[in-house]
C-alpha cells in the first residue's frame, strides 16, 4: 500500500516531463516552419521587391496558420531605408509570432496562463535587389 501511495504522488510529476518533451518538440517544429516561411518571404522580397501589403498579409496568414493563432496576433513591421552604394534599397523587418504555451503543466507548477506564453521574433534586413534593376532601367 505504501508503494501505491508513493506512485500516486510521483506519477503526475513524471507525466509532466513527458508532456513537456512533446510540447518542446511541437514548438521546435513550429519554430522551424516559421523560420522557413520568413526566409522564403525574405528571399522573394529581396529578389522581386515583393514586400507590399498583399505579401505581408499572406505571410501573416501563413505564420498564424503555423502557430495555430489568429492572423491579427502576428506582428509584421517593415521599414525601407536609403539606397546603399550598389543602388539597392535596404529594408529592415521585424516579425513577431506568438506561439502560446511554452510549459506543459504550468498550472500544476504554479505558472499562470498569462506567464506561460512565448513568442518568436525574427528581425533583420535585406537589400531590395529589384530596386537596383529599376534604377538601371530608368537611367
Amino acid at each position: 500500500m505504501k508503494q501505491f501511495i508513493v506512485l500516486a504522488a510521483i506519477l503526475p510529476i513524471l507525466l509532466v516531463f513527458a508532456a513537456q518533451f512533446s510540447l518542446d518538440e511541437t514548438n521546435h517544429i513550429r519554430t522551424l516552419r516559421a523560420e522557413s516561411a520568413v526566409q522564403d518571404f525574405r528571399q522573394r522580397a529581396s529578389l522581386y521587391g515583393a514586400y507590399g501589403e498583399a505579401e505581408t498579409a499572406a505571410l501573416r496568414a501563413k505564420l498564424a496558420r503555423i502557430a495555430g493563432r489568429d492572423p491579427g496576433e502576428v506582428y509584421i513591421e517593415m521599414a525601407a531605408g536609403e539606397k546603399d552604394a550598389k543602388g539597392s534599397r535596404i529594408v529592415q523587418y521585424r516579425i513577431t509570432v506568438p506561439i502560446g504555451k511554452i510549459m506543459a503543466g504550468g498550472a500544476f507548477m504554479g505558472v499562470s496562463e498569462s506567464e506561460n506564453q512565448g513568442a518568436l521574433t525574427f528581425s533583420g534586413e535585406f537589400a531590395d535587389q529589384s530596386a537596383e534593376g529599376e534604377a538601371e532601367a530608368g537611367a
